[in-house]
């Protein structure tokens, strides 16, 4: 099974979603605060 949510394609179309896991996931927000500027 694949981690949609790290998927740079997914992050751009379904950010909502992408914030909404980061609260769960700590990896995601940490790959998030890398991608912002």
């Amino acid at each position: 099974h694949r981690f949609p949510y790290t998927d740079e394609d997914v992050l751009l179309k379904r950010p909502a979603i992408t914030l909404k896991n980061a609260t769960f996931c700590p990896a995601v927000y940490f790959v998030l605060e890398k991608l912002m500027p």
